[in-house]
């Protein structure tokens, strides 16, 4: 543990003092080194040009390749007016080109607005302009909901749109092989630490989502963090299925820039193909949420795949229970991790692989480079034991909303806390626990019930494969419990049974009043469960 905060610190002193001496001696004209995203990438260029850089299906770009398209596509951007500030969508699945896309708008100072690609209609126009982009870059998947919005679009039209995808059909938006301009020249712009380099809309769970603001020097410090916290290095393979969208997918792309790593990015995710991936790539590291973990667990072809590359395996995005990290830990027989925070934050809690088993219902300990504390309604810290929200500071940490100012003050304290709205408490050992968003809390008759608690006792029935718990209005006691369960498929049992079975393991205050068989969960392409439109189910009925 010495070591690693060692380790943690010393990259923190080093990225401060370099940024300090650099930023006072900086000469107009002169290119910052290490201070941002891309840089990296001229090194590996230089270093290792014909080593593979990204793999997607059957495409690799190496790192001289990755490094001189990225620069074109920077070039065609500021041909097109596109300057240092400015904000350009990408709307897109996964894709290499998108890669390329991210780095090159890195690389002109802009800031990337990556928006979920199953976001359509009124909402997405919404979020494109809440974004002020001037400039976009959507695939041929996604071209028909981009289209149907774009006379609703305030800055945005055919001229400043480009196309990417196989084929590029004909249509008035600028193709993407005729938007490259094939310039490799270096790109002469002073790209700071303290610079913008993404704004990356919130999940959405409990709320609309917010555009988070993140600079250069917040995600380089959450990418730092990962060789220190997830046993990886230079010779690591990580394989990405989440969506790059997404935070952990960003993030974790960044990881070819600055560590040098090399990346294996999906389409989308398909559980089978995924362990074949893991198999025939060698990869040795990846992000999965919980649901995900499950489904590749289930294939009946598990056991048949060389999954012995894998050093270390993750799991972020919404909690999972004890028997899944067993399963997990034994079939996949490598490391096992997990990691919690925000698009906000960055992982601030870790639970790494000597605890996964002992404190199976923690979320882990504090990471070293994050000050976390337990608040009550008053802003006073709480005791071991006693549940508070969690507040985060950390040089990891967002700027705030993007032209929510209101909101961005709600959010933080004196001192430049930032109020998470997770909800948790602490034992003696300094290990943490989860009990609920704010939001999500439930309130009976005055007492406070954490869904987390109601949720577990479900898990734990053998018919149940998953379940969520929201409050339903009551005219009794305010609120009362309710249950949504997905049953597994081999599973008979019905409603009032599993009620009856979890009430008697359940406080009075807590217990179940109504409880719904559902197919499947509404969720966010991460996988997190959407209870907010659970809500707008229930009232539906």
């Amino acid at each position: 543990m010495l070591r690693k905060a060692k380790i943690t610190i010393l990259v923190t002193v080093i990225l401060e003092r370099n940024y300090t001496f650099n930023h006072r001696n900086l000469k107009k004209g002169d290119n910052m080194i290490s201070h941002n995203l891309h840089s990296g990438l001229s090194v590996l260029a230089k270093n290792k040009p014909n080593e593979t850089a990204i793999t997607f299906e059957e495409r690799k770009l190496t790192y001289s390749e990755l490094y001189n398209r990225a620069k074109s596509i920077g070039h065609s951007l500021m041909n097109n007016g596109i300057k240092k500030g400015d904000h350009v969508v990408v709307y897109m699945r996964n894709r290499v080109e998108a890669a390329e896309i991210y780095f090159a708008i890195s690389m002109i100072g802009a800031v990337v607005v990556p928006i979920n690609y199953m976001v359509k209609g009124i909402d997405l126009a919404a979020l494109i302009n809440k974004s002020d982009a001037k400039f976009a870059f959507i695939e041929l998947q996604t071209l028909k909901e981009y289209n149907a919005v774009l006379t609703k679009l305030n800055l945005l039209d055919h001229k400043k749109s480009v196309l990417v995808g196989d084929g590029e059909a004909a249509t008035s938006f600028i193709s993407y092989s005729s938007f490259n301009v094939n310039k490799f020249e270096e790109i002469d712009v002073q790209v700071r630490y303290e610079d913008l380099a993404c704004l990356i809309y919130s999940s959405g769970t409990t709320s609309l989502p917010k555009g988070i603001m993140l600079t250069h020097g917040a995600m380089l410090m959450r990418t730092l963090k990962i060789p220190n916290e997830w046993s990886s290095d230079y010779r690591s393979v990580f394989l990405i299925t989440v969506p790059l969208y997404h935070s952990i997918g960003f993030n974790i792309l960044y990881t070819v820039p600055v560590l040098g790593m090399r990346v294996v990015i999906t389409r989308e995710f398909d559980p089978e193909q995924t362990l074949k991936l893991i198999q025939d790539k060698k990869v040795t590291h990846s992000v999965f949420v919980p649901t995900q973990y499950i489904m590749m667990l289930k294939q009946p072809s598990f056991n048949q795949y060389d999954l012995l590359s894998l050093v270390r395996l993750i799991s972020g995005g919404a909690p999972i229970n004890e028997s899944t990290k067993r399963s997990i830990i034994k079939e996949f027989s490598c490391e096992f991790s997990e990691f919690f925070g925000s698009s906000e934050t960055g992982s601030y809690i870790n639970l790494r692989p000597e605890s996964v088993l002992t404190k199976f219902t923690s979320i882990g300990q504090q990471v070293e480079d994050a000050q976390v504390r337990l608040l009550d309604e008053s802003g006073n810290d709480v005791g071991v034991g006693v549940e508070g929200e969690f507040a985060v500071r950390s040089s990891s940490l967002f700027l705030g909303y993007y032209n929510q100012p209101e909101e961005t003050e709600n959010s933080f304290i004196e001192g430049g806390w930032f109020l998470t709205g997770d909800m948790g408490k602490m034992d003696e050992d300094g290990y943490y626990y989860l009990l609920d968003r704010k939001k999500d809390m439930i309130i009976s008759g005055g007492v406070n019930i954490y869904s987390k608690d109601i949720e577990e006792v479900l898990f734990k029935h053998p018919a149940v494969l998953e379940a969520a718990v929201i409050g339903i209005p009551d005219d009794i006691w305010g609120e009362s419990v309710k249950a949504f369960v997905v049953l597994k498929k081999e599973n008979m049992i019905t409603e009032e049974e599993l009620i009856f079975h979890c009430n008697n393991q359940l406080s009075k205050y807590q217990r179940i009043k109504e409880l719904e068989f559902i197919k499947d969960f509404p969720r966010n392409p991460s996988g997190k469960i959407l209870k907010r439109q659970l809500r707008t189910l229930d009232q539906y009925a």
